[in-house]
This record gives structure tokens, C-alpha cells and sequence, in this order.
């Protein structure tokens, strides 16, 4: 193949490749990455809860959720500025179909959350639920900020 031949499909290549790049076909695609990574920081720790036996296991769940969350912080920050039509506080509108899955998890795992933390709170006098609890809170402010 000449040079020039060459040089002219790849320019043709790359530019197909990015015409499909910038019309997409999947706006939600990020979206469904942060969402499942979001439910599976937060099943682990909703799972790690509830099974806690005693308050050490407790506040090892307690910080590895939060270490979870502060990788995702950032990338949540800018979920939902990218996309406020999937803010939970949006008029109750339902979500839009591309995904509904990964919102039904998060309304199933967040319908759990209240007995897990029942359980955490048999070890909240702990000290060291104590300060893993306040490392948590000090994550989920920058989450705010």
C-alpha cells in the first residue's frame, strides 16, 4: 500500500471513529459506571453492618466505607452536576429508562439501610465507632462542599 493511501484511510478511520465518539449513542453509559460503583461501595457497608458482631468490626466497616467514598466523591460531584434529571430529590420523576436498573438497586439497598444502622448503633459508645463515625461525617462534608 502507497504511503499516501495509507496515510488517507487512517485520517478516514480516525475521523469515522470520531464523528461515533462525539454522537454517542449511550448518554447514560458514565452514569450507570458511578451508579453500580456507588451501590457496591454502599451494599458493602450495608452488608458489612449487619453482619458486625462486635463494635471492631463495626467501625472497620464504617472506614471502609467511607475510603470507598472518598474515591467516589469527585466523580459524584460531578454526576450530579452532569446529570441533575437523576437527582433522587427530582419532583419524583421517574428515572429515565437507561437506568432504571441501577436506580432500583440503590432505592433496594438504601431500603436496608435502616436496620444495618440499628445494628451499628448497639456499638455507637465505642470509641473506636466514635471516630471512624466522625471520619465518615468529615468525608460526606466535602461531598456538600
Amino acid at each position: 500500500m502507497k504511503p499516501i493511501y495509507f496515510r488517507t484511510l487512517l485520517v478516514s478511520v480516525l475521523m469515522i471513529l470520531m464523528v461515533l465518539a462525539a454522537c454517542g449513542g449511550d448518554k447514560y453509559a458514565d452514569a450507570r459506571d458511578i451508579m453500580a460503583e456507588h451501590a457496591q461501595v454502599m451494599e458493602a457497608y450495608i452488608t458489612g453492618l449487619e453482619s458486625a458482631a462486635n463494635a471492631e468490626q463495626c467501625a472497620a466497616t464504617i472506614d471502609a466505607y467511607t475510603a470507598g467514598m472518598e474515591k467516589l466523591i469527585p466523580r459524584l460531584k460531578t454526576f450530579q452536576e452532569k446529570y441533575p434529571e437523576l437527582a433522587h430529590e427530582n419532583n419524583g420523576d421517574p428515572a429515565p429508562a437507561e437506568v432504571e436498573a441501577e436506580t432500583k438497586r440503590l432505592e433496594e439497598l438504601s431500603a436496608r439501610m435502616p436496620a444495618a444502622t440499628m445494628n451499628m448503633m448497639k456499638y455507637m459508645a465505642d470509641p473506636q465507632v466514635q471516630a471512624a463515625m466522625e471520619r465518615m461525617t468529615q468525608a460526606m462534608q466535602k461531598m456538600g462542599g
